[in-house]
């Protein structure tokens, strides 16, 4: 599959010089149709030569670039002394394809428009069409879509016209390579297969091939890979056979990108690496960015992250030198999530939020609607005969606008249904939430009420068997006049520990200033001595609970700690609050001597109420003189 930059459109732009001059040939013939007198044959000789003349300087101007202002100049001066259109027009559309080489549209856009401008007769009104194709081709590469199929079109009546059937397949080619780029496959394949069926009509391999690579990508969009291989190796036989390196590279890169939807990787890194090479050689840096932007998205397929990241720079680099909007919109969201893969979440935005602020330059076609009205726009000649069905169809749709009237009533009848039953629903459905609220903090208030009702008995139990068994012993002591010393401090301390610990329980948490996590630590902090060690957890920098919930996961947490105290004979808890899949998870587990099934369920009451309220649920497991361990699972 081909990415969202246009490959194939490359392949028409930058066609081979040898089709530049066999076209500039053409172009020469076209005119001296007629039968002319001898010194006009004799001028119309003079015309050939110079117009091959004029081609061969561009041919040697590619080649020695360093020279090239000078055979420009050379070839101006020709088509200057000469006077005819013909050689007019050959130098300036071989001037404004050489202004498309080297990326400067306004230069070659402005030339191409001279062009049109000269006076043509019948016999070389062909030569016209080739500005219109060089307008669109400079309005294709400026993202200008809708106005690259116009002159395409117009391109096309000129060549239908002159019977130019070796243009003709071209600008078809051209087009179908704008449907590429508005992501119109189904219009691109139908262009493309024109352009195809008129190949077998061109007599230079060359031409041809470069025909059924375009055909051949029109397969590969089509999903009919395997046939588009069979296409591709017919224009690579054709490539190799009259040796034209432009020809070999269209073939090149079609074998990558066939091999590519067919996931064949290995042979399809190949071939993009043969075309980076050829590329490099004869300095075409549009199929060298082609490759280089198939090789990321192959290792992307592989999730081979470093690959991407390694070749990014340079990738990036020569799609802004060549300022190819679609390629740089492409790789950077490939590169960007390398980079989030990879961890360096930072850099990955960075590259996905320039990718998404260029997804406006590269956007597709608004709708289908669009491009036929393009296309109807410049099919007015043919539109006679279809007026002509139109109106054989009125009658015909004139007993049949009763029933669509009918039809659209009934429609409009379902859809004011539809919108009453929707509202209707979403009432209910409104009522039915306020009803589960209500429930719900009917369950947190009774919660709230149990809880405090079981604090308070706590407390009394805690101050009765606590602090007033401890104050009678102290007392007992006091009167024993043998008792020691540091017997006596002993106890104060021990009560000095239960009244800070009690002090400490009943005092309320403002979850407003504080977090259930702090809470929570703080707690086991305070609640922590040299008898038992409490200690806590939490890898979650942030847990955000309402004041609700966390005062009902502090108590639950508040009261199992105690239990575990009073009860499992430990020296130490552990505490741990952690978020799974946005379940909070609290864990507390003691090294005692543990509980059983029946303790644990008679004595959790108050816990598990406060869990109804938070819709969660508590699981256990212990061994004898190995500990307890208690999971709490809710909602977040």
């Amino acid at each position: 599959m081909l990415y969202s930059f246009k490959p194939t459109y490359i392949i028409n732009v930058k066609n081979s010089l040898l089709y530049l001059k066999i076209m500039c040939w053409l172009m020469v013939c076209i005119c001296f149709k007629c039968n002319p007198s001898k010194k006009e044959i004799n001028r119309d000789q003079k015309t050939t030569d110079d117009s091959a003349i004029i081609v061969n300087l561009f041919t040697k101007a590619r080649i020695k670039k360093d020279s090239i202002n000078f055979f420009i100049k050379q070839a101006e001066n020709i088509a200057a002394n000469n006077k005819s259109i013909t050689c007019k027009a050959v130098f300036l559309a071989l001037y404004s394809r050489e202004f498309i080489y080297k990326g400067e549209l306004d230069s070659a856009r402005y030339i191409a428009e001279k062009g049109l401008q000269l006076n043509y007769d019948p016999t070389n009104i062909s030569l016209k069409g080739k500005f219109y194709n060089l307008k669109g081709q400079t309005e294709g590469l400026s993202k200008n879509i809708y106005s690259s199929i116009d002159n395409y079109l117009q391109a096309e009546t000129y060549f239908i016209t002159g019977k130019d059937s070796v243009s003709l397949a071209g600008v078809y080619s051209n087009i179908a390579n704008s449907y590429f780029s508005l992501k119109d496959y189904k219009t691109a394949y139908l262009f493309a297969t024109k352009a195809y069926k008129l190949k077998n009509t061109i007599k230079e391999n060359h031409i041809k091939a470069n025909v059924i690579i375009t055909y051949a990508i029109s397969l590969i969009k089509s999903n009919r890979n395997k046939k588009a291989l069979l296409v591709i190796k017919e224009g690579d036989s054709l490539a190799t056979a009259t040796n034209n390196i432009m020809a070999k590279l269209a073939t090149t890169i079609g074998f990558a990108e066939v091999y590519k939807s067919l996931h064949n990787y290995d042979t399809a890194i190949y071939y993009y690496n043969s075309c980076i090479a050829l590329s490099k050689k004869v300095g075409i840096k549009h199929y060298e960015l082609m490759s280089r932007v198939g090789l990321i998205c192959i290792n992307e397929e592989l999730k081979n992250h470093k690959q991407i990241i390694d070749k990014a720079d340079s990738l990036l680099s020569l799609a802004n030198e060549i300022n190819n909007i679609d390629v740089l919109h492409t790789s950077k969201r490939i590169i960007g999530r390398a980079y989030a893969a990879q961890s360096n979440l930072q850099k990955g935005y960075k590259y996905l939020n320039e990718s998404y602020n260029l997804y406006d330059s590269v956007a597709g076609v608004e709708n289908q609607k669009n491009i036929n009205e393009i296309l109807v726009k410049y099919d007015t000649g043919k539109k006679e005969n279809e007026i002509l069905n139109q109106k054989l169809l009125l009658v015909e749709q004139s007993n049949s606008l009763r029933k669509r009237q009918l039809l659209i009533a009934f429609l409009l009848v379902c859809l004011a249904t539809l919108l009453i039953l929707i509202w209707y629903a979403k009432k209910v459905n409104r009522e039915k939430l306020k009803r589960d609220e209500l429930e719900r903090q009917r369950i947190i208030t009774n919660a709230f009420l149990v809880g405090e009702e079981k604090e308070r008995k706590r407390i009394s139990f805690e101050l009765h068997d606590g602090i007033a068994g401890t104050i009678t012993g102290l007392i007992l002591k006091l009167q024993d006049k043998a008792s020691k010393k540091e017997e006596l401090v002993s106890v104060l301390q021990q009560l000095h520990e239960d009244s800070r610990r009690i002090s400490h329980n009943l005092m309320p948490i403002d979850f407003e200033k504080q977090t259930i996590v702090s809470a929570v630590e703080n707690l086991c902090y305070k609640t922590s001595s040299s008898k038992v060690d409490i200690s806590f957890l939490c890898l979650e920098k942030i847990i955000d609970l309402n004041q609700q919930k966390s005062t009902l996961l502090y108590r639950i947490i508040q009261e199992l700690i105690n239990n575990a105290l009073k009860h499992s004979k430990c020296k130490s808890i552990f505490v741990s609050i952690k978020l799974e899949n946005k379940i909070l998870k609290t864990t507390v587990q003691d090294d005692g001597i543990g509980i059983t099934t029946t303790t644990f369920e008679n004595g959790l009451r108050s816990v598990k109420e406060r869990l109804a309220a938070l819709n969660g649920n508590i699981t256990f497991t212990s061994t004898e003189n190995n500990g307890t361990t208690i999971i709490i699972s809710n909602d977040y």
